[in-house]
């Protein structure tokens, strides 16, 4: 399971997607779609989605993926499951609504050191007992922060 916080950003214009968003629309690689040279592009090289779309569409002579067309069985039911889920998740990583959980953990231990520096200014003026109180309150964030990352 992607463990991704959300976050507002615009999605890219469907008129004009770059070659990486355009083949992952078609569910292939950048090279792959380089190689189609038949593929519709607009004139600055950007890819229109109805039209790279319907091309592919055409281009593939079914209209709807094998995988996912007639037949059913628990497994295949389960795969139809999982690939909407792949194919939701790679939409909100596209439109930027995902943070990988990486980039989320270093910002929290950015946050987390200056918060720390912090406490090194109310030990001082305070004392010892100030600085423990807030490492004591840092050391249950970041427990909680563990718990939600698992």
């Amino acid at each position: 399971m992607n463990k991704a916080l959300s976050i507002d950003r615009k999605p890219e214009p469907l008129g004009s997607l770059p070659q990486t968003v355009a083949a992952r629309l078609l569910s292939t690689s950048a090279r792959t779609l380089r190689k189609w040279t038949d593929a519709p592009r607009n004139p600055d090289g950007s890819y229109d989605a109805r039209a790279l779309i319907e091309w592919f569409v055409a281009r593939s002579g079914t209209g709807v993926d094998a995988k996912l067309s007639g037949g059913t069985s628990p497994a295949l039911e389960r795969f139809r499951e999982e690939r909407a889920k792949l194919a939701r998740l790679d939409r909100l990583e596209r439109e930027g609504q995902l943070l990988p959980r990486d980039r989320v953990h270093d910002g929290l231990a950015r946050i987390a050191t200056i918060i720390r520096m912090a406490g090194d200014a109310l030990q001082r003026q305070f004392g010892p007992d100030a600085l423990e109180l807030l490492n004591d309150a840092l050391d249950d964030a970041q427990r909680e922060i563990t718990a939600l990352a698992e």
